[in-house]
Order: C-alpha cells, then structure tokens, then sequence
C-alpha cells in the first residue's frame, strides 16, 4: 500500500440501497470516476468511514470531492489525501 494507512479506506458505509450482510459474499463496486455519485447518492451528510491506519471518522459532504475520495478509495495512486476544511 504505497499511499500510506492514512490516505486508505479499508471499510466505507454503503447506501442503505446497496447494503448486504456482512457475512453475504458480495462487493460494492464504486465508479472510480464519479465515486459521490456511488457513495453519496441521496441527501445525505456524509460517511462513516474506517482506514488502514486504525482511524475511524464520519466524513461530511462539503469535505468531500469525487478525486479526495477516488485518493482514498485506491492504495497505490500516490494521493496524499487533504479533506477540505
């Protein structure tokens, strides 16, 4: 994982839509070219999030942009990741 624990998802929250048990061998599969639009289709705020580095946080929408979460949706793109404030 060249981009760092920091700047890496490991675990995203899915829109209730698309959410499968846990246990249920299924993937989400996120456009990479408009993630917003896979992970935050309706009115909702933000995402709650989990990283490789151990941190967990809820990511509000106005920090957010399709290439901040592209950078934190790949491990080897060589994003340094800065939410906007």
């Amino acid at each position: 994982m060249t981009d760092g624990a920091s700047n890496t998802l490991a675990v995203i929250e899915t829109p209730e839509a698309d959410a499968v048990i846990w246990t249920r061998p299924d993937d989400f599969e996120v456009d990479l070219t408009f993630p917003m639009q896979s992970l935050l289709p309706g009115p909702g705020d933000g995402i709650n999030v989990a990283q490789y580095d151990g941190s967990v946080q809820y990511m509000v929408r106005e920090q957010l942009t399709d290439q901040i979460l592209k950078g934190l949706l790949t491990h080897a793109g060589g994003e340094v990741v800065e939410l906007r404030k």
